[in-house]
């Protein structure tokens, strides 16, 4: 109800998206983005390993998990407007 509520304002576009999800979601938050909207990346949880052992097999499925990522052509940002931001939260970690 909460998704179907949000998604009636302003026909589901949003000025800013902040995506922690990874791969399952990056594509839908940016169709999501209004013109001049920003998409903040700061986070891969759907790209990390299922299991704590990273055998082989995990390996991969992070790498199908890669080439499956969306490409944000550069041309396409300018024509739509819009932007992908990212930043590695581990990195504050000592501020």
């Amino acid at each position: 109800a909460a998704a179907e509520d949000a998604n009636s304002i302003n026909d589901g576009l949003y000025a800013a998206i902040m995506d922690a999800n990874g791969v399952s979601t990056l594509q839908q938050s940016y169709e999501h983005l209004a013109p001049t909207g920003r998409l903040i990346v700061y986070g891969f949880h759907t790209n990390l390993p299922s299991s704590a052992m990273l055998s082989p097999l995990e390996w991969l499925r992070m790498g199908k998990k890669m080439l499956s990522m969306p490409k944000f052509d550069p041309m396409e940002l300018t024509v739509d407007n819009k932007a992908v931001l990212g930043f590695n939260l581990s990195f504050f970690a000592d501020e």
